[in-house]
């Protein structure tokens, strides 16, 4: 018997642990500032849909024109 358990980890810890490392689960991406950015991927993993890879935060104001023009508004 017992409770199943295990360690409680610092977020540094568990990141540099052997299981998330093994499972690729956090790696880097760029950035618009030019400088890769550390990101955590997706646990998740299927046989026939690609997963996403994870891109750094916008800069401010990045993608307001986009924005702007997409519902015709004026800056």
């Amino acid at each position: 018997g017992g409770v199943p358990g295990g360690p409680i980890r610092t977020i540094a810890e568990a990141v540099e642990s052997r299981e998330v490392q093994d499972r690729g689960l956090v790696g880097t991406a760029p950035h618009a500032s030019g400088r890769d950015v550390p990101v955590a991927h997706n646990p998740i993993r299927f046989e026939k849909t690609p997963v996403r890879q994870p891109r750094g935060a916008p800069l401010l104001g990045e993608h307001t024109a986009e924005i702007a023009a997409r519902f015709s508004l004026s800056l």
